[in-house]
């Protein structure tokens, strides 16, 4: 028996017409993801951003909690499980827009990122503009970690449209 909060299979878009039919609907979720306190902790030697909030020396029973860039890096390597697309060469980031870090993500928690597409065009060349706006959720949390608009550059692979 599936898990009753299980994502449900990514849809996949097999051309680009497909998605952009998916313009304005919210796509299902990605799988959850445990986000380990090693991940804090090698961002922060990669960083610099080794606030004691982040990896240690914290008096005891003090939550240790992710970096907020961590957050957005973890939000876009998901963002491709929300796009699975088989025309595609490439899914670049271009950029962010009104991103907001909501809520803490806690060592050992578990996340997922919801979205939907809204805006995709081509941009010639074999590369479109796709802006989604994201959700980076908490397991078992009712406030969102982060929140904004994820501007992505898609590219195509050689024989679909490049």
């Amino acid at each position: 028996m599936p898990c009753p909060d299980a994502p449900a299979a990514p849809t996949p878009w097999p051309t680009p017409d497909s998605l952009a039919e998916a313009v304005g609907r919210e796509l299902p979720p990605t799988a959850w993801q445990p986000v380990p306190l090693a991940a804090f902790r090698e961002f922060a030697a990669l960083t610099g951003d080794d606030q004691p909030i982040h990896g240690g020396g914290l008096a005891a029973g003090e939550p240790v909690v992710a970096q907020g860039a961590l957050l957005v890096g973890l939000a876009a390597g998901l963002l491709q499980g929300l796009y699975p697309l088989p025309w595609a060469e490439r899914l670049l980031q271009a950029g962010y827009d009104g991103l907001r870090i909501r809520s803490p993500v806690a060592a050992g928690q578990r996340i997922r990122l919801r979205g939907r597409p809204q805006r995709f065009r081509p941009l010639g060349g074999g590369r479109y503009w796709l802006e989604t706006a994201a959700r980076l959720e908490r397991e078992g949390a009712g406030r969102a970690a982060l929140t904004g608009r994820f501007l992505s550059v898609i590219v195509a692979g050689a024989g679909n449209g490049r």
